[in-house]
């Protein structure tokens, strides 16, 4: 229940910065809370993840320079890291090339794919493992 908390925490404080009106607010945190009851169901079943177990941490949230995105793979698959903005244009990607199974931390140093500094505001990444994909919002505070 306290994870529950802390996440719906989480993205009232992301989506808060985007100024949504109280209706879209209410739906989106109804929204995000039924994703995130069946991302713990399947965190806690790691057993029966196909490929990836989740993504498991991003941090810090929000941050000023980087961004760290933890996570386990059950199986060798090919993952891709991407960020992108909110009008859903690639503004990095940060890996795309196979790994194996194991655990791993990965970090995103806030800028783009030219090295320039991406501005304040949130950011979604995408981590894809095989046919399996997971979203999440992160916002950039400099």
């Amino acid at each position: 229940m306290m994870i529950k908390v802390i996440l719906l925490f989480i993205f009232v404080i992301c989506f808060s910065a985007t100024q949504l009106s109280a209706q879209n607010l209410k739906e989106a945190l109804e929204s995000e809370l039924a994703k995130q009851d069946h991302s713990m169901v399947q965190m806690d079943n790691v057993k029966e993840a196909s490929e990836m177990n989740g993504l498991v941490r991003i941090y810090p949230n929000p941050s000023a320079a980087y961004i760290t995105i933890s996570f386990a793979l059950k199986n060798t698959s090919n993952v891709k890291l991407i960020v992108f903005d909110v009008n859903g244009q690639l503004i990095a990607q940060i890996r795309d090339s196979e790994m194996t199974k194991g655990n791993y931390k990965l970090q995103w140093n806030g800028t783009d794919s030219s090295g320039n500094q991406v501005k304040n505001g949130n950011y979604k990444i995408l981590l894809e493992a095989g046919e399996l994909e997971n979203w999440s919002t992160v916002v950039m505070q400099r």
